[in-house]
């Protein structure tokens, strides 16, 4: 897309020399990421099953190995594993989640009795994350069994997104 060149260009955000190396860059697809709802009682059950495939690779620098992600051309290639990961997301088991969305809540550090607006919740993801954050500490196994002190608004300027948040 030539006004997309021209765009970036313009920004200056890479040296000439590096034009090229940074366009190819932006073309390349992204991996397909996933994470694991910790908030579900089977979490850890999904969590062996997304090891088992040897399609996801961990991404090591969240805590308890609950994000993973594979290469998009074999994920795409691969029906059996698409569906398995449609239905689990679908029941809520996890989230289909850019790395780089999961690290505002971790940033935040959110605790149990945080107070936390996210003003641009849709899809979701990202509010989901903050609440399994603040049930942190709680049954490794199974519900939670207590309630925490704290609450998460979620909202997004585009109504058309909210649904989607519910």
């Amino acid at each position: 897309n030539d006004l997309l060149k021209k765009y970036y260009r313009a920004q200056k955000v890479v040296s000439t020399d590096d034009w090229e190396t940074f366009y190819a860059t932006l073309q390349t697809a992204l991996p397909v990421a996933i994470r694991i709802n910790k908030s579900k009682p089977c979490w850890k059950h999904i969590r062996s099953h997304v090891e088992n495939t040897r399609k996801f690779t961990c991404i090591e620098w969240y805590p308890d190995r609950l994000a993973w992600h594979c290469d998009s051309a074999v994920f795409n290639t691969d029906p059996e594993l698409k569906k398995w990961v449609d239905s689990a997301n679908a029941g809520g088991l996890l989230v289909y989640q850019e790395a780089v969305s999961m690290l505002p809540p971790l940033y935040l550090q959110i605790s149990p009795q945080h107070k936390v607006l996210d003003m641009c919740a849709a899809p979701g993801s990202k509010t989901m994350q903050a609440i399994d954050m603040m049930h942190a500490g709680e049954s490794e196994d199974g519900p939670y069994t207590r309630y925490n002190q704290g609450m998460i608004l979620g909202n997004d300027m585009d109504t058309r997104f909210l649904p989607s948040v519910r």
